[in-house]
């Protein structure tokens, strides 16, 4: 069901990573955990993944908001979801603002989060289906007209248009 679906999870700290990822991993998705987001970075310029879940406080020079910013900012349609046991309502607000498709507090609660993935996950195919489609509207548009129609008809085709 959720197969070749990537996920990536960040978390300096090893139990909550191996947690994580075993049981993300066991609903079928594809996971790999890293310990810091220089990490993430690193593996991101061969690819991105569907879904991050990045911890908010992590070691070495970028911080979950750093590395929430740095996704946005090469893949604009990246999906993620920050995880934090220290953050507090305006670092939840500013996430969110920076991007964030969720703001989730520790300890983590794995049924909480698997629903969390699936919205994230359902909402970022929608996008991308919408886009599509709106792709192929225009496209199409302007390749059929209706000859000889009534003005009536016309004023209307000319409203579902717009």
């Amino acid at each position: 069901m959720n197969g070749g679906r990537r996920i990536w999870v960040v978390d300096d700290d090893r139990n909550t990573r191996l947690a994580l990822t075993e049981g993300i991993a066991d609903e079928g998705f594809e996971v790999t955990g890293f310990a810091c987001a220089e990490d993430v970075v690193a593996e991101s310029a061969r690819g991105t993944p569907d879904l991050l879940i990045a911890d908010l406080v992590l070691p070495g020079g970028m911080n979950g908001l750093g590395l929430l910013r740095h996704f946005k900012s090469t893949a604009a349609d990246a999906a993620v979801i920050m995880v934090s046991g220290e953050g507090t309502l305006s670092t939840a607000v500013e996430a969110m603002k920076d991007g964030a498709a969720d703001f989730i507090t520790k300890p983590v609660r794995l049924r909480e989060l698997l629903k969390t993935v699936a919205r994230v996950l359902e909402t970022r195919q929608l996008v991308a289906e919408n886009t599509r489609l709106k792709e192929e509207v225009a496209t199409l548009k302007g390749r059929f007209e209706i000859v000889g129609a009534e003005s009536g008809l016309r004023e209307i085709l000319e409203i579902v248009e717009q």
